[in-house]
């Protein structure tokens, strides 16, 4: 019987029980990176890591990289942030 790829939770490659941590995550984060890049139904459009990175070092606040990045795509793309994260919401309607 083929293995049927599937991630639920902490269920994940085959139904096997991997452990909860970075090795996990990067495992799972690596098959989910492998399947966006060869399908055909995603376009991954470049992307300014140095506008992300100075955007993380000017902010000032206690988040994670990837928060004030969106943060950031949202305000130079005139796109609404849909969020529940308070200080998300607060970065993003500050001037800065």
């Amino acid at each position: 019987m083929a293995c049927r790829r599937a991630l639920v939770g902490a269920q994940a490659f085959c139904g096997e029980k991997k452990p909860r941590g970075w090795k996990s995550g990067f495992e799972i984060a690596g098959t989910f990176l492998q399947n966006v890049t060869s399908s055909r139904n995603v376009h991954v459009g470049n992307v300014e890591v140095t506008f992300d990175i100075s955007s993380f070092l000017d902010a000032k606040k206690k988040m994670s990289f990837t928060d004030i990045a969106l943060v950031s795509l949202a305000k130079i793309t005139g796109y609404r942030l849909i969020t529940f994260d308070k200080e998300m919401l607060r970065l993003f309607n500050s001037k800065i």
